[in-house]
């Protein structure tokens, strides 16, 4: 079982490939979660909407939205003020993810509006890889395929400088 992302691109392209070729030499399936399901993961029989996030840069965070165990936004990278923007400022979320306390921190510098809860236990993610992956066995899903990749939310640097390269 492997996280596939958001994250590091190098770290994720190098933990993929290594993951990749251990498991085609011993012919043993492996399946990719991505790293905010396995964050929300834990909470997935929570009231509260989940709200799981990994810094990305600077002001930026990985995020997506949960309830119940749900995905109901797909992985993307924002600012804070624009994450904010999607929750209901009376409804209370649930913020998980090695993201969780900055996350929480600045927006209530921003704004004390909003009911936001801050979870950050240790561990929380090892245990949900393998809880997830048992499930996705056991519903006969499809491990990973030599060619699929991480899960990348956005474009590299270099594909950012070579865009930029292209259009001057």
């Amino acid at each position: 079982t492997v996280t596939l992302g958001p994250g590091s691109f190098t770290g994720l392209r190098l933990g993929l490939s290594a993951l990749k070729a251990i498991t085609l030499s011993d012919n043993i399936p492996l399946y990719g979660i991505p790293s905010l399901e396995a964050y929300s993961w834990p909470y997935k029989k929570a009231i509260e909407t989940v709200l799981p996030v990994i810094e990305a840069k600077e002001d930026e965070f990985f995020y997506s939205f949960y309830i119940r165990g749900e995905k109901i936004r797909n992985e993307e990278d924002s600012e804070i003020e624009e994450i904010l923007k999607q929750i209901d400022a009376e409804s209370s979320v649930l913020v998980c993810g090695p993201g969780a306390k900055t996350f929480v921190e600045r927006t209530n510098e921003i704004t004390p509006l909003y009911s936001l809860h801050c979870f950050c236990p240790e561990n929380d993610c090892c245990e949900s890889l393998f809880e997830i992956a048992e499930r996705m066995i056991a519903e006969k899903k499809e491990p990973l395929k030599d060619y699929d990749g991480p899960l990348y939310v956005r474009k590299s640097e270099a594909e950012i400088v070579l865009e930029s390269k292209n259009k001057n």
